[in-house]
């Protein structure tokens, strides 16, 4: 019993953490609602200030993997029925998510800047968000997959999740009463136990991950930028202050880079093991 648990110490860890997260995120007390609505700007772009900006960022996300999209080395289009049946579960858990934290105020949406089609209380952009932006996040992933030859060694990587973790520890004991914060400093803790050793990813794949969200930093920071208000009047997400930590990439909520983490890993995750199974 003791060699078994010593093996599958994470497991066991991350097991009771999800259902200590699950315990505290349906018991949560809202401490009220004040939605951050004046930020400081990088700068405004005019063509920006439309109802349809959001559906410019997917036309961009997908824009930008059009060039590679029928690579006949990368072979993505091959792949599109792992890509979809990855896809489909994650954005389900994901919505789910978005409409309890939509329904309590957690965040909220500027209708200056959507078109006003609403789905299980969602705008219709918010709901394409996660498809756009994990297939071409999966996109990534395949083109470091075969053009990128070098891998992260096993000491980086493990660096890379022993600090993650720490930070990750740290700030949801100091933030666990923050909903937004402690949803995801938590969950990107829990993701980090189970991807200790090979039963997630591998070697081969846990670089392939890394140096895919390292390359996708740059357009997230865009894309992110746009839509908490950095290049417009006013942000098309705003955050109940109640329920973050405060702390931004100059418009962007600290907490939203977890929460990029959690939906890129899961994400990833559950393609390469259905890749893996059924190619």
């Amino acid at each position: 019993m003791k060699v078994v648990f010593a093996r599958n110490w994470y497991k066991w860890i991350s097991s009771i953490l999800v259902i200590y997260l699950l315990f505290s995120f349906f018991s949560h007390k809202f401490l009220g609602v004040e939605m951050i609505m004046d930020l400081p700007t990088i700068s405004i772009f005019p063509i920006l200030e439309s109802n349809y900006t959001y559906i410019y960022l997917h036309s961009f996300t997908l824009l930008s993997i059009v060039p590679l999209f029928f690579d006949r080395r990368v072979a993505f289009y091959k792949k599109l029925k792992y890509v979809i049946a990855s896809i489909v579960p994650i954005a389900l858990v994901f919505i789910l998510w978005d409409i309890y934290f939509t329904e309590y105020e957690v965040w909220g949406f500027n209708h200056d800047y959507i078109i006003g089609v609403n789905l299980f209380g969602l705008p219709m952009e918010e709901l394409l968000f996660f498809v756009t932006f994990p297939m071409a996040s999966i996109f990534i992933y395949e083109c470091v997959d075969y053009y990128i030859d070098k891998e992260l060694s096993q000491k980086t990587l493990q660096a890379i999740e022993i600090i993650l973790s720490f930070v990750s520890l740290i700030l949801y004991y100091i933030y666990s009463v923050h909903i937004y914060s402690s949803s995801v400093f938590g969950l990107t803790l829990v993701l980090l136990l189970m991807s200790q050793g090979d039963f997630v990813l591998n070697k081969r794949e846990k670089s392939n991950f890394w140096q895919m969200f390292i390359i996708l930093l740059i357009p997230f920071c865009l894309v992110n930028g746009v839509l908490t208000g950095g290049f417009t009047t006013n942000p098309i997400v705003y955050y109940n202050i109640f329920e973050i930590t405060g702390f931004r990439l100059v418009t962007i909520p600290i907490e939203d880079v977890f929460y990029n983490f959690i939906l890129m890993y899961s994400l990833s995750t559950l393609y390469v093991f259905i890749k893996n199974k059924y190619k």
